[in-house]
């Protein structure tokens, strides 16, 4: 009797086991297929998005072909990373000034600004092929707004055109930055660093900024990178410019008031400077677009977590 009870506890034992067994491999087997699942959408998403890529290439370089106006687009945060970056918008500038068939270019502007580096090397950059091709006249058509290094750079246009609504302006300087040291007070937490110079540190967030910093850092960087902006905006709008008392304060205006202050010419768009010069062109689009295959793994979370660590241990100026 003892040995069939042993016998029968022994079978329900084996029996569970063998459940617990299938029931992990079924799991697995599910686990497994969702992986393949997702691999073959990520792989065929892929596929098919390089392939548009491929074909709208060989659309717009059959339109390049034909007399057109050559479009850039200035639309977003100006950065070096993840944003407008100079080198690829200078080389689109470079491809649609040599472009035979380019009859003008548009940059299509709508940007808070950003980097004073990067606006800089663009805005030069366009003097540089505007006095090469002098033949091509540069539009700036501005869509919702234009400020700070976007209307640096669009300073450098032949003609600047805004909507009823564009915010325009906004010539100043900045430079971010964060202040910790009250949350590091409460949480008990003291900053070691060691540095050789006496203000190499100087816009550590982690410690209490010296007011001789602070100063030198108002005139020397922040007032000098203003000078540098006003006089690219004098020099590009010229005559045009009504050189009022607040004009260069950083405040903003609307498209009227940007014309009658001379920060803008007229109102318009891209379809209406098209129409102008000639009722048979297209616009051809040069952008170089960056592909981010990173944000199409894991979306921009990461990017964005990124930046903000990097803007917040890195102080740099922006127009």
């Amino acid at each position: 009797m003892t040995d069939q009870t042993t016998q029968k506890t022994a079978n329900e034992h084996l029996e569970s086991l063998l459940k617990e067994f299938m029931r992990e491999i079924r799991s697995d087997k599910r686990k497994s297929f969702i992986l393949r699942l997702l691999m073959w959408i990520y792989l065929i998403g892929s596929t098919v998005a390089f392939g548009l890529f491929l074909t709208s290439n060989r659309e717009q370089a059959a339109t390049m072909e034909v007399p057109h106006v050559a479009q850039i687009d200035i639309i977003g945060q100006i950065k070096r990373k993840g944003g407008v970056a100079a080198y690829p918008t200078i080389d689109a500038m470079k491809k649609a000034f040599e472009s035979e068939h380019a009859t003008a270019i548009i940059l299509d502007m709508d940007s808070p600004g950003g980097s004073a580096a990067q606006s800089d090397l663009v805005y030069r950059e366009l003097l540089r092929l505007r006095s090469e091709h002098p033949e091509k006249p540069v539009y700036a058509v501005v869509g919702d707004v234009c400020a700070s290094g976007c209307y640096y750079i669009a300073s450098a246009a032949d003609k600047i055109v805004v909507n009823r609504t564009s915010m325009i302006g906004s010539i100043g300087v900045r430079m971010d930055g964060f202040d910790f040291t009250g949350l590091m007070d409460k949480v008990g937490v003291q900053r070691r660093i060691l540095s050789a110079g006496k203000n190499k540190i100087l816009t550590d967030p982690f410690l209490d900024m010296d007011p001789e910093v602070k100063a030198h850092l108002e005139q020397n960087v922040l007032a000098e990178t203003h000078r540098v902006f006003i006089d690219a905006v004098k020099a590009g709008r010229g005559e045009r410019l009504k050189l009022e008392e607040d004009l260069f304060t950083g405040l903003v205006w609307i498209g009227n008031q940007a014309i009658e202050k001379g920060l803008a010419d007229s109102f318009g768009s891209i379809h209406t400077i098209i129409r102008d010069q000639g009722a048979d062109l297209e616009a051809v689009n040069y952008t170089q677009r960056q592909v981010r295959l990173m944000d199409w793994v894991t979306g921009k979370a990461v990017h964005l977590a990124t930046s903000i660590v990097s803007d917040a241990q890195t102080p740099h100026l922006e127009f």
